[in-house]
């Protein structure tokens, strides 16, 4: 059965999750999309998380991550810049041309 639980960590942050309950064990989501500061709810991203899962991230971070939390769930963690192709004038910069539109 899945649901929609809101997890109030910290600083009364709300995220929003989807969370998949399988009987007898805790609720676990596949991808974590963090839009916001990652220190306050980092702990909870990281329990949450499903085996194999993913936790993204736009914001940054006045805090080192603890990536050792995501090593026994084998977890993919990425942050992503806006400005990353720009910035380091990689050879797909008209990609973002590309992706603008698509989020409009």
């Amino acid at each position: 059965m899945i649901r929609q639980h809101l997890v109030q960590p910290p600083r009364r942050q709300i995220l929003l999750v989807n969370v998949v309950w399988q009987q007898g064990n805790p609720p676990f989501v596949q991808r974590h999309f963090c839009t916001n500061a990652t220190e306050q709810p980092w702990d909870a991203m990281a329990s949450l998380i499903r085996p194999f899962g993913h936790i993204c991230t736009i914001a940054e971070s006045s805090e080192p991550r603890d990536l050792s939390l995501l090593k026994s769930k084998s977890v993919t963690f990425s942050q992503e810049f806006m400005f990353t192709r720009a910035l380091f004038q990689t050879p797909d910069m008209t990609e973002q041309h590309r992706l603008l539109p698509v989020t409009q």
